[in-house]
């Protein structure tokens, strides 16, 4: 998914191993789905039996279910992190049931973030941040800023200069008649 493709509703899954950025995925239009674990079928494998899945709502929030061995801490609207155990313990997390076995489901919402540990790898969830289409040149565009920014060059010069004397007509000389005799 390119930058300018990117609505308000893609959220962004980073993957680190310690210090080490491996990859980032935009979840939204076109990928709605993301998986880590060690099945066959999972888009990451992380070498270990603990199992991640992230899955864009129709609404535009993200269903994160988790299996054991996932560790980490969720900020639900940029309040201090909790952690996993905290989440299920408040009911923020729900008992679900993965391919694998038992998991827990919770959704993040528009201000909310998620640090989390699969086995070895460091997964970052977050809302991705606003993107903007960019402007497209082609060389009508170009010439029409070209031509505007050479106009407003040649205003800017002309005011600028100094005006040249103003020559006043000289009075004609007139003559004088000689008095009467």
């Amino acid at each position: 998914m390119t930058p300018s493709e990117a609505p308000g509703a893609t959220w962004e899954v980073r993957l680190r191993w310690g210090n080490r950025r491996l990859a980032a995925e935009l979840l939204g239009l076109q990928r709605r789905r993301l998986t880590l674990g060690n099945a066959a079928g999972d888009d990451v494998d992380t070498g270990n039996d603990a199992r991640l899945v992230c899955e864009v709502t129709e609404a535009g929030a993200l269903l994160v279910q988790f299996s054991t061995g996932v560790q980490g801490t969720v900020s639900v609207r940029g309040d201090d992190p909790l952690t996993l155990g905290q989440l299920t313990q408040r009911g923020m997390a729900t008992e679900a049931s993965l391919a694998t076995g038992s998991a827990w489901t919770f959704t993040l919402r528009q201000e909310d973030r998620a640090t989390l540990k699969v086995g070895a790898l460091l997964v970052d969830l977050r809302r991705a941040r606003g993107r903007y289409q960019r402007l497209h040149f082609d060389y009508r565009v170009l010439v029409v800023l070209g031509l505007a920014l050479l106009a407003i060059g040649l205003l800017f010069v002309s005011l600028l200069t100094p005006a040249p004397p103003m020559h006043l007509p000289r009075p004609l000389p007139t003559r004088v008649k000689p008095p009467p005799p």
